[in-house]
């Protein structure tokens, strides 16, 4: 259980004892709304609005090897995510709609601006990156509910369904190569129907080969 405003406190029951765990200091509304996404079962995230109205996300773990070193938009790139089948992920109109897997060549519509959120270092070593797609026209891409249903283009702002893992496969060097990406459910992953030309999905819970893109940077 997370409560409080400044500090904010994650209260949790061993079964006979309550732990008191503090946050810090944090510049959060009163009703500025507090939400928990668990990142694996021994951390999480807490998302929380500051006084500014900015979303906020603070890490916590117990792990002695928990070590988040993150900043906001570490770094940005213009990228293309290209499917199985060979087609490209493209935002319809440029963005403010639908996402689809349809896109036949690199235009204005398949770059897409990925921002570097976070990089969490968990797990005596892993390494996991959380990142933000902005289209054309300036909208984020979004998974609806968090996962689970389809990938949309319509957000005006960068919140929790807009955030996903950028999963780096065997493969991947040098920033290009294939790669999965992962709702911030931790369940599902985006995939392309019938491996691409088709719309883009993220209800699938297992990684295989529509779940899988090659990731490239553009200009």
């Amino acid at each position: 259980m997370v409560v409080g405003t400044n500090p904010v406190r994650l209260l949790s029951f061993t079964g006979t004892d309550w732990i008191v765990d503090e946050f810090g200091p944090m510049q959060r509304q009163l009703f500025g709304g507090l939400a928990v996404m668990s990142r694996v079962e021994e951390s999480l995230d807490v998302l929380y609005i500051d006084s500014a109205g900015v979303v906020q996300v603070s890490p916590f773990s117990r792990r002695k090897d928990f070590a988040p070193a993150w900043n906001q938009y570490d770094a940005d790139a213009t990228v293309v995510l290209q499917t199985a089948t060979q087609h490209y992920v493209r935002a319809s109109d440029g963005g403010g709609g639908g996402m689809g897997a349809d896109g036949q060549g690199i235009g204005e519509w398949e770059r897409l601006r990925m921002l570097e959120c976070q990089t969490v270092i968990i797990n005596a070593g892993e390494r996991r990156r959380l990142v933000v797609f902005q289209t054309h026209d300036g909208h984020y891409v979004g998974a609806v509910n968090g996962g689970g249903s389809h990938v949309i283009a319509e957000a005006v702002q960068a919140g929790p369904w807009e955030t996903f893992y950028l999963e780096e496969r065997p493969g991947f060097v040098a920033g290009v190569g294939p790669v999965t990406i992962r709702c911030i459910n931790e369940v599902h992953y985006w995939s392309a129907v019938n491996g691409g030309g088709h719309a883009l999905a993220a209800d699938k819970s297992e990684p295989k080969d529509w779940e899988r893109f090659t990731l490239m940077v553009v200009p």
